[in-house]
């Protein structure tokens, strides 16, 4: 690796202020420079959800778990939340770092939490969609035990986390569903009846979230 994600990705990181910060380390009587803790989490945060969509990275947020666990009162969360501000990855650190609390419990400082939620949450209908999408595909093993095509999962996904305005979404998601790239549901044949009601009835369901919580807001 010579980065810590794909060099075209549409961040500002930059690699050469992690090697700075990179700690020695001995593997196999070898001397080696390792990330510090505070990289590795976004490291592997980013690998989770720009890399690959959540989609079967269970073992993902178990590795920020032990990391987390590992470090125990070492990790700067406040240098963490700087690089995030900076480097303008917070969606994609929060959400990994989200799910790493609900899930497996570990032990993420409810202030980093809540700073990263006020800063980079997704509206409440896309914010809902999303957390819904995974939860039941993070697990996923293979192909097979997805209900849908994990590349349609996976494009819902970076389509949420990625575009900025709803309207956007809203239209890349259409596309997505209407004029799927070639190729990419070649591994399962793609039902579009059954995918296109299962979006319809979230759409109601979490619809029918927002206009209470406006509701609610108005009143």
């Amino acid at each position: 690796h010579h980065n810590i994600i794909p060099p075209s990705n549409p961040f500002a990181v930059n690699i050469d202020e992690f090697w700075q910060r990179a700690q020695p380390a001995k593997i196999a009587n070898t001397d080696v420079l390792i990330l510090s803790p505070e990289d590795l989490i976004l490291h592997l945060s980013l690998h989770i959800s720009y890399c690959d969509q959540f989609v079967g990275r269970i073992k993902g947020l178990c590795d920020i778990l032990e990391v987390v666990r590992h470090y125990q009162g070492k990790i700067n969360w406040n240098q963490i939340t700087t690089e995030i501000h900076k480097y303008k990855i917070g969606k994609f650190v929060y959400y990994p770092l989200y799910f790493a609390k609900e899930l497996l419990d570990a032990d993420i400082p409810s202030h980093v939490l809540s700073e990263l939620e006020y800063c980079y949450r997704l509206r409440l209908v896309e914010d809902q969609l999303l957390k819904l999408i995974i939860r039941k595909n993070i697990f996923i093993r293979n192909e097979s035990s997805s209900i849908l095509p994990t590349w349609v999962i996976e494009s819902i996904c970076r389509e949420l986390l990625r575009t900025e305005k709803t309207c956007d979404k809203i239209r890349s998601l259409l596309r997505l569903i209407i004029f799927p790239a070639k190729g990419e549901n070649a591994s399962k044949p793609f039902d579009y009846h059954r995918f296109i009601t299962r979006l319809v009835r979230l759409f109601w369901k979490y619809g029918i979230i927002l206009f209470h919580h406006r509701d609610r807001r108005e009143h």
